[in-house]
């Protein structure tokens, strides 16, 4: 029986099933309509967010009754859902109005529901909770389940913890080939992260050779007989936006004789996407003409000599730079 069929063949479908099939209910064997499904997932949805009213509100879940409550109901969410989307009908389109939620959220609902997933099953079986021990954590086949930056970030988590247990050269060379299957993992979730969170994905991207370079020290240290220090994929990846953000407000402030601090600061308060500005005023009291005369170079920006355009031009130029140069770094 296949859930993509016209109306009239569902009229067949019933007339058939009083002909051959004596008594029963025909409800009993045939799929719900459309909106039947619709009216099953938004409860579903609704019983999911009087748990976490958002994906962030699941990191502060607490005790295991709301751990395992979160579970219970996010597979409910993922199984209404893999049924709504074998309809003809389903679409992602003004998903919020029509479902109470909409698709970047089941994907960061899907992030943390895997994260409570993973710790879980990493701990040892004697340390779980017998509630969340019991728990079935397998979803639905077929269901619409995406690559969101918290399944990005666990993903990275496990690749690290895996090396990490590796003490000696050896024994790293020995399991190289996990290693680049894992590797090659990372980046097949990195491009389909890309698809629908693509400043997201490029942090990351960016900051792998980083994460790298972290686990080649830390496996150094285990090579010293130095205990490992543990590293943790989230923190990796905020400290490598830090670094950039340090790094290249440094260069900006230099080329336009501002103060650095002031120009972070202005950055970090700042929502991209919005006109909204604060601190501006310290940022522009910092403003030293003759040192952005000083530092101007013939392939960097033309600074005008005049200080009441220096301060214009210049707010003109931090304002480009944050929006676009440091926006992935900014991400909150």
């Amino acid at each position: 029986m296949t859930f993509r069929v016209p109306e009239i063949m569902e009229a067949n479908e019933r007339e058939a099933y009083k002909l051959y099939s004596g008594e029963g209910s025909f409800n009993v064997i045939i799929r719900p309509t459309y909106q039947q499904a619709v009216l099953k997932f938004q409860k579903a949805v609704v019983d999911l967010k009087a748990i976490a009213p958002t994906p962030t509100a699941a990191d502060d879940l607490k005790g295991t009754t709301a751990k395992v409550q979160f579970v219970k109901a996010f597979r409910q969410v993922n199984q209404q859902l893999n049924s709504l989307s074998m309809y003809n009908d389903f679409t992602w389109e003004n998903s919020e109005k029509a479902f109470g939620i909409a698709q970047p959220e089941v994907e960061s609902y899907t992030g943390k529901y895997l994260r409570i997933k993973a710790a879980v099953t990493n701990q040892e079986p004697e340390k779980v909770p017998e509630e969340l021990a019991a728990l079935d954590f397998s979803l639905a086949v077929g269901s619409v389940v995406l690559v969101d930056y918290d399944y990005l970030t666990q993903l990275i988590q496990d690749w690290i913890d895996e090396q990490q247990q590796y003490s000696t050269p050896d024994q790293a060379q020995a399991h190289m080939t996990d290693y680049l299957q894992n590797s090659a993992k990372v980046q097949a979730s990195l491009n389909k992260l890309a698809e629908t969170q693509p400043q997201q994905a490029q942090l990351i991207r960016e900051a792998m050779p980083y994460i790298e370079q972290q686990m080649q020290q830390s496996q150094q240290q285990s090579n010293q007989n130095q205990a490992p220090v543990a590293l943790n994929a989230r923190e990796l990846v905020t400290d490598y936006a830090q670094r950039q953000l340090v790094k290249k407000t440094s260069v900006f402030a230099h080329t336009w004789g501002l103060d650095q601090a002031a120009l972070l600061r202005v950055a970090r308060e700042h929502t991209v996407g919005t006109d909204e500005w604060h601190h501006e005023q310290e940022l522009t009291q910092s403003a030293n003409l003759a040192a952005a005369l000083q530092a101007q170079t013939a392939t960097g920006p033309k600074i005008p000599a005049v200080l009441p355009l220096y301060r214009i031009k210049s707010q003109a130029a931090w304002r480009q730079f944050i929006e676009h140069d440091l926006a992935i770094y900014l991400q909150k």
